[in-house]
């Protein structure tokens, strides 16, 4: 419910396992700002829940993290799924192995916008999803890798969404860009 820190020192591996069926990390701190620094997050093949849920932000910073191995469907199965009205940055970060989105942005009301830097997307069903159909969704990729994502690497869905890309591998996916 209010802005913090969560973060790891260099060296130390703090690793997140969410109970059967949870998140490893939910965000909901309105108006709030979080930083979640490097963290491991395994689903460990887990059916629902997501590696970080964001319900409610104003700014959440994910750096240096590894999100992987959440399996579910849908609205679960994610690396990040962000559906706060507000900004989520990530950066130096790698999201695979998840069943369904890397990360996926569908802000439920309210505009978000996201910025991913330096960061790997690998081996989910999507990599990057700009998901406009509930909200005004931007999301800005640089620097980084989209590849082996079953469907597709990098989407823009639904009208009012943008997605722009640069300087990034998009290579090896369904899709590269939709």
């Amino acid at each position: 419910t209010q802005s913090l820190t969560i973060e790891a020192p260099p060296g130390v591996l703090a690793f997140i396992h969410p109970p059967s069926g949870g998140d490893a990390v939910t965000v909901s701190a309105s108006g709030a700002t979080v930083v979640l620094r490097g963290l491991t997050m395994d689903g460990a093949g887990a059916l629902t829940g997501n590696g970080i849920n964001v319900v409610a932000v104003s700014v959440l910073h994910v750096e240096s993290c590894v999100i992987t191995g959440f399996a579910g469907v849908g609205a679960s199965g994610n690396g990040i799924y962000f559906t706060s009205a507000g900004q989520l940055f990530v950066k130096d970060s790698i999201i695979r192995g998840n069943r369904e989105v890397g990360i996926w942005v569908i802000p439920s009301s309210g505009a978000a916008q996201a910025s991913v830097d330096h960061c790997r997307l690998e081996q989910n069903r999507y990599g990057l999803i700009s998901d406009a159909s509930t909200g005004p969704a931007k999301a800005t990729i640089r620097d980084s890798v989209a590849s082996g994502n079953d469907l597709s690497g990098l989407v823009a869905e639904g009208g009012g969404a943008e997605l722009n890309a640069e300087g990034c591998l998009v290579a090896n996916n369904g899709y590269g860009l939709v």
